[in-house]
């Protein structure tokens, strides 16, 4: 009897203790991969209770402190199978640090051995035991450091796991961010898990000046190992329920109560409900809140796989801060000082069409970014108005009438937007009705004019313009600008005065090094040469190559923003501007290297002015004796001498052309000089650009065949060198502004006016890419 007392005893209280702890660990080892220990296992007649349970370390991906761990349940059975004898769990104590980050390495991609355990049924896991935890903290960290925290209680029970939170905090300083006072979260253990109710109340909101938290929340995802089980509704039938959604439970809800929005310490929104309730493939919206001078309130009916709702959503006051979590990542500027205010409405008229009509005004918005403006772009206002039917079903948005206005100015827009992916089509049109010019002008920022803003204008200006791009027929794109110009400049701000260069100036340039050429330019300068004296060779050269329509347009050229417009669409991003040759001018004159949205909105006014001020010929001098043929050449005088050792009017077809085909990239295409021939890439260039001049009438057939005889010993003058004198033969078109007819643009052998606008010349791919020929062409 003493024996069996002792046997009983020493099972009591070390075999059946040691036995339940092995379980324990290999069950931690085989779903976790990591090593556990306790400090201690006592039995109890319904249990056993487990002291100081640990999980993992600081090196592992989690990691895990259990004070105190109760087991109740069948003693034996526990020893020898847990899972299926544990009637209640409560454990008490809990602190966890999860490196999310890391995660894969608990649940790596790995096809389960032969034989390995299934889940199991969805019906076994509504009978798993109830499950207490006490006292428990989360910690979850990624690489940049402390993301989550939380504190709280656990429990399951009737298969479901309800998540208690005395305080949440999601997010870092600075960033945006979340709190919850309190909180629950209720999930039914079923597959696929979907919340099935979350209620929250003192949930704060804080809108941070930049999206570091949700970057870092999407790079988790990202590195998530994807379960296979897991269906991909969107892409195997566009109407079944979009996978997102699916996390909220059929019937499930969310309930906010008491929440509010900040950004620093100034209060957004306060007093805010929320409730969403998912009823099939529809989620019903209600949102309450108060500004310091407004509301917002929302009450719509959203079918997100079909994109099509219901309902309506007013705002009033509304700082723009509560908006920039939701709107496209740009760089605002100060968005807690301006505010918004609108209505829209959606009416479902039919299961294939819903209707909008509605209002918006943003006031005061503001954007900093050096790709815009090298200060901050502030005091930005837009209201927009007016109505458009949205099918769903074909994806398509038809405006049927909206006006935009800013400052003085208003825009009323017309047309249709529609996405099909891959594949979307666009066709708009907008119009400008008489405006007078200087409220016209008001609606570019002041911010954006810097140092233009002294110019003044009087006079009205008006409009129209369309826009039709199909991306299956990129090709027939078709954009159409009119405008009905009767603006006039009366005054000039001092930066745009162009009297300085009636005469000698100093041209000074800043190279993409930072370092600073300078020369003396100008009528009665060395450096300077009469647009008349120049060969005519190299005037059509120059056109014929950069802007063909040079003598008929304004500045500005709409056949050359339309084939821009193709080629970066086609392109997928830019790779060409549509700059004309005063466009140019107006960068080389007044503007520095810099590519901002304020440097092209002052390129645009200058070349208006430039326009406005100059007759063609002055642009045109202008613009051959000061843009850049090399490095550190500037000029055509220093160019014809540099290269040729001629001065500019004794320039053959063939050096005019080669010259004309160097100003996309001057730096680049030096090559051919230094190594005293013309490479193969841009003999081949010069070669279809001559054949192009002769196509077009600007340089005759005598002129073309000398020009292609030339090209095949084309040499380059060196200092010292000596030049022998020649005979020109052939003759280039006539110039415009030397006979008088300018208007009628360039003259062809004849005298007759050539049609321009199509006759770019288009360099196409250089034949071998052996030599820095072969770059592309410059983002004119």
């Amino acid at each position: 009897m003493t024996t069996l007392v002792i046997v009983i005893l020493v099972g009591w209280f070390f075999v059946v203790p040691a036995k339940i702890e092995r379980r324990l660990h290999g069950i931690v080892q085989s779903k976790l991969g990591l090593e556990s220990s306790c400090e201690s296992v006592s039995l109890r007649w319904n249990g056993f209770v487990v002291e100081g349970f640990s999980i993992g370390g600081a090196a592992d991906p989690l990691s895990m402190q259990l004070d105190r761990v109760g087991v109740l349940g069948s003693l034996f059975g526990l020893a020898s199978d847990p899972r299926g004898s544990v009637e209640h769990v409560e454990v008490s104590g809990v602190r966890v640090s999860l490196q999310a980050h890391r995660l894969s390495e608990l649940f790596p991609e790995e096809a389960e051995p032969a034989g390995a355990a299934a889940d199991p049924p969805p019906a076994s896991r509504s009978q798993l035991p109830r499950i207490d935890v006490y006292d428990g903290t989360v910690a979850v960290l990624d690489a940049e450091g402390p993301l989550m925290s939380a504190s709280g209680t656990i429990s399951v029970a009737d298969g479901i796991l309800r998540l208690t939170a005395a305080g949440v905090s999601l997010g870092s300083e600075g960033s945006d961010r979340l709190e919850i006072r309190t909180g629950s979260v209720a999930l039914p253990l079923e597959r696929p898990i979907a919340v099935s109710e979350v209620e929250a109340d003192g949930l704060r909101l804080f809108v941070g000046e930049h999206r570091e938290t949700i970057a870092r929340l999407r790079t988790i995802r990202a590195g998530l190992p994807m379960s296979s089980a897991e269906p991909e509704p969107e892409e195997e039938n566009p109407d079944a329920t979009p996978a997102w959604m699916q996390r909220l439970a059929d019937g499930g809800s969310v309930h906010l109560t008491d929440s509010q929005a900040l950004r620093g310490e100034s209060q957004l929104l306060h007093g805010v409900g929320l409730d969403i309730t998912r009823r099939g493939g529809t989620l019903e919206v209600k949102i309450q809140g108060t500004a310091e001078d407004g509301e917002v309130q929302a009450d719509l009916e959203l079918e997100p796989a079909a994109v099509r709702g219901r309902g309506s959503v007013t705002l009033v006051g509304v700082p723009f801060a509560l908006l920039v979590p939701v709107l496209p990542d740009l760089p605002w500027w100060q968005p807690e000082m301006a505010t918004v205010d609108g209505e829209l409405s959606l009416r479902a008229a039919s299961p294939a069409e819903v209707e909008l009509e509605g209002r918006v005004a943003i006031r005061n918005v503001g954007i900093q970014d050096a790709r815009v403006s090298p200060r901050p772009v502030a005091g930005l206002g837009l209201e927009a108005q007016g109505q458009a039917r949205w099918r769903p079903d074909d994806r398509l948005l038809t405006i049927e009438e909206a006006t935009l206005v800013s400052a003085g100015a208003s825009v009323r827009i017309q047309g249709e937007l529609q996405r099909l992916s891959p594949n979307y089509r666009i066709d708009l049109r907008a119009n400008m009705p008489s405006t007078a010019c200087d409220e016209a002008m008001a609606a570019i920022p002041r911010d954006l004019m810097a140092e233009l803003s002294g110019f003044a204008w009087d006079g009205r200006i008006g409009g129209r313009a369309r826009v039709q791009v199909d991306s299956t027929a990129l090709q027939d794109t078709e954009l159409e600008i009119r405008v009905a110009n009767g603006c006039r400049f009366v005054t000039v701000p001092p930066p745009a005065d162009l009297r300085r260069f009636r005469g000698p100036f100093v041209h000074r340039v800043r190279e993409p090094d930072e370092s600073v050429f300078e020369m003396t330019a100008g009528p009665g300068s060395s450096n300077w040469t009469s647009v008349h004296a120049i060969s005519p060779f190299l005037v059509q050269a120059v056109v014929g190559h950069e802007d063909a329509g040079f003598f008929r347009h304004d500045g500005f050229s709409v056949g050359s923003m339309r084939e821009a417009l193709i080629r970066n669409l086609e392109e997928g991003r830019f790779v060409r501007g549509a700059s004309t040759i005063t466009m140019q001018l107006a960068k080389n004159l007044f503007l520095h290297r810099e590519k901002t949205l304020a440097r092209k909105v002052h390129e645009v006014i200058l070349t208006w002015w430039l326009e406005s001020a100059l007759d063609k010929s002055e642009i045109l001098e202008l613009y051959l004796n000061i843009i850049e043929y090399g490095p550190s050449i500037y000029g055509i005088t220093h160019a014809a001498d540099h290269y040729f050792g001629r001065p500019a009017s004794e320039l053959s077809a063939a050096e005019a052309a080669y010259l004309a085909c160097l100003l996309p990239n001057p730096k680049g295409y030096y090559t051919s000089y230094e190594r005293g021939s013309l490479t193969r890439a841009m003999r081949n260039r010069t070669e279809r650009f001559l054949r192009h001049l002769q196509s077009r009438n600007r340089i005759d057939e005598v002129a073309l065949q000398e020009g292609l005889a030339q090209l095949e010993s084309f040499t380059f003058y060196r200092p010292g060198g000596s030049v022998a004198r020649r005979v020109l033969n052939g003759r280039a078109g006539d110039l415009p502004f030397a006979s008088g007819r300018v208007g009628d643009g360039w003259l062809d052998m004849d005298g007759n006016p050539i049609s321009d606008g199509e006759d770019e010349f288009d360099p196409g791919e250089a034949s071998d890419n052996d030599d820095s020929d072969s770059h592309s062409d410059d983002l004119r």
